[in-house]
């Protein structure tokens, strides 16, 4: 969950003078620095960035996802709360990479209180995730949006 922290944070880490995004794969997708007068030039580059970023995230968020029947109840609820709302958070970076230099993303407080609530009732019910298009391609069915 810290990765979609780092994601999320661009712009407000770049003014502290930190980069949590790793370097290879800056390069990998030809992006040299994360400046937003830099990236704005370059939007199909900085957005395929950001995709395979949240795509690491998902992979490795729906591994820690397998261990949630580990969990006992009581435990889980506030975790699986927090999950939920870390994948609400990359699903609205994913839609729109961009935001990340505008706002800080973040769910609102009435939402993060419904879903404790539903988790409540009972944890283990998976949450029925979307299945999102960008540009035509599909999003593997086990994202984390």
């Amino acid at each position: 969950m810290q990765y979609i922290n780092f994601i999320r944070d661009i712009a407000e880490d770049l003014k502290l003078g930190r980069i949590y995004m790793p370097g290879d794969q800056l390069k990998n997708h030809g992006i040299s620095n994360l400046d937003y007068e830099y990236v704005k030039s370059i939007p199909d580059k900085f957005t395929n960035f950001i995709h395979k970023q949240l795509e690491y995230y998902c992979n490795w968020q729906h591994i820690a996802e397998e261990g949630y029947k580990f969990i006992p109840k009581r435990y889980l609820i506030p975790v699986k709360t927090a999950s939920e709302m870390y994948n609400w958070t990359a699903e609205q970076i994913y839609n729109n990479p961009f935001i990340v230099y505008h706002k800080k993303v973040k769910p609102q407080i009435s939402q993060i209180i419904s879903t404790t609530l539903i988790n409540i009732v009972d944890p283990r019910i998976q949450k029925r995730r979307k299945l999102l298009t960008l540009y035509k391609k599909p999003v593997p069915d086990y994202n984390c949006y």
